[in-house]
């Protein structure tokens, strides 16, 4: 069994076992065709989202910042992190791997991100 991270819109990250990596089981956790991308600050893990998720309006879920903090991209629908091995086929994260990228989701998620600014403006708006 291989070790993944998912994370669906508002919910927080969690590990599951599948029997392998595959395209079958990858458009599965994304539910259409998969996209890859670096994980953010370990970039030698994968991260795989929706690839047309943002034209099919999927809900927003984690933030992607450049080096220097600042925000520039999001990712919508479910996603799921992995590894690569030197073949290039994807394959299970170690239990180190799987508990840094727990912690780099939960600072990446959207949700968590807005909250503030939108009690701030509700606030604002409504005294």
């Amino acid at each position: 069994m291989h070790k993944i991270v998912v994370k669906e819109p508002g919910k927080a990250p969690e590990v599951r076992e599948v029997p392998k990596v595959n395209l079958e089981v990858m458009q599965e956790i994304v539910n259409g065709y998969v996209q890859y991308i670096p994980f953010p600050s370990l970039p030698h893990l994968d991260l795989f989202c929706n690839e047309e998720g943002k034209l099919e309006g999927l809900e927003p879920n984690i933030l992607i910042a450049d080096k220097n903090g600042r925000i520039v991209d999001f990712i919508v629908g479910t996603v799921f992190v992995c590894k690569s091995n030197k073949r290039g086929n994807s394959i299970g994260l170690t239990d180190e791997e799987v508990e840094k990228v727990m912690k780099g989701l939960e600072r990446m998620d959207i949700h968590d991100y807005m909250r503030p600014h939108y009690k701030r403006s509700m606030q604002e708006m409504f005294g």
